[in-house]
């Protein structure tokens, strides 16, 4: 079979490229990713490039992304990108990488500094969603399929923001015993206090990778957070396990960048633009997360949070995850 495609990017955070079959040309091609001669994905390169199907590759949908810099073992690193079961290079596709959490002591904690500067800050409101005000109603929705508030219900919310969630739990009347909402900011934390005036629900002031809760909690929720935790997810989920009631369950949005959550990419934006550090993780490694953390997905249900300044539509994967008491159990989703 005769294959064509190209390594065009690789970095501590991103692989991306394109793959192409010449003899079937309208379907997608399987890559292998190989990290220190250990096989750690195999994609199906299958997102849309407008400049893939300007050039007469099929319908376009060629392109892949692949986030390594959590199979980096070493100072360097060797990334193949192979054609699957192949021992066919892409072109450009055999690259060295040095992380930049290896390239000194201070490296790694200089960039976890980085990526929480902008959140310690006292952001406009507006500026935590997309330069609009925005409710929690479509969140809910889909939290009420999956669970039943008492007035025993604990709640903990990891990046409150300006209260968007909070105040739609309210709106609906749902009875619980408390509200513990961990932000990294002092002056939102301030402000929500104010602005909260009831006591069942408390503040606190930090970072959710480490905070211990003084009581074990029911639900977690969190929206439009997730996405900034750098490197990757997996010490806070640990963290949040170790205090969830079993049987407890966790419900957290990330970017959709489409509807399978095929994507996966992460960068630090511009300063310009407030220089936040972007993680797009694909379901494919949502699961494992997930799983080694103690949870199993039960759903990825789609929402609209609402419609941005420049009038974008803002579109989520909401997770609906478990505790377990087998921390090894298989993570299941279902795809709504």
């Amino acid at each position: 079979m005769a294959f064509r495609g190209r390594l065009d990017t690789a970095n501590d955070f991103m692989l991306h490229g394109w793959a192409h079959s010449d003899d079937l040309p309208d379907l997608p091609v399987h890559i292998d990713i190989v990290i220190n001669q250990k096989l750690a994905c195999k994609l199906l390169a299958d997102c849309y490039r407008p400049d893939l199907e300007a050039a007469g590759l099929g319908n376009g949908r060629k392109a892949f992304w692949f986030n390594p810099s959590e199979y980096f073992t070493e100072v360097e690193n060797l990334v193949e990108v192979y054609f699957s079961d192949t021992d066919q290079l892409l072109d450009n596709g055999r690259k060295i990488i040095a992380p930049l959490s290896a390239k000194g002591d201070d490296s790694l904690p200089s960039l976890v500094s980085q990526a929480k500067s902008r959140w310690r800050g006292d952001e406009p409101d507006a500026g935590l969603t997309w330069g609009s005000i925005m409710t929690g109603d479509s969140f809910f929705d889909e939290v009420e399929k999956h669970f039943q508030f008492t007035a025993y219900t604990r709640i903990l919310e990891i990046g409150p923001g300006y209260g968007r969630l909070l105040k739609t739990l309210l709106d609906r009347g749902h009875p619980f015993a408390s509200f513990c909402g961990v932000d990294l900011s002092k002056a939102r934390v301030d402000k929500l206090r104010r602005q909260f005036d009831d006591d069942r629900i408390r503040f606190e002031i930090g970072d959710c990778s480490q905070y211990k809760l003084s009581q074990s909690f029911d639900i977690g929720l969190c929206s439009a957070t997730f996405e900034h935790l750098y490197p990757s997810i997996e010490q806070t989920l640990v963290n949040l396990r170790a205090q969830i009631d079993l049987n407890g369950m966790l419900f957290v949005d990330f970017i959709m960048h489409d509807e399978n959550l095929s994507l996966s990419r992460a960068y630090f934006e511009e300063e310009s633009i407030g220089g936040a550090y972007i993680r797009i993780y694909s379901l494919q490694e949502l699961e494992p997360l997930f799983n080694h953390a103690g949870f199993a997905i039960q759903a990825a249900h789609p929402v609209v949070l609402g419609t941005g300044l420049q009038g974008e539509t803002i579109r989520r994967m909401l997770i609906c995850a478990s505790a377990r008491l087998l921390r090894r159990a298989k993570a299941e989703s279902l795809m709504d």
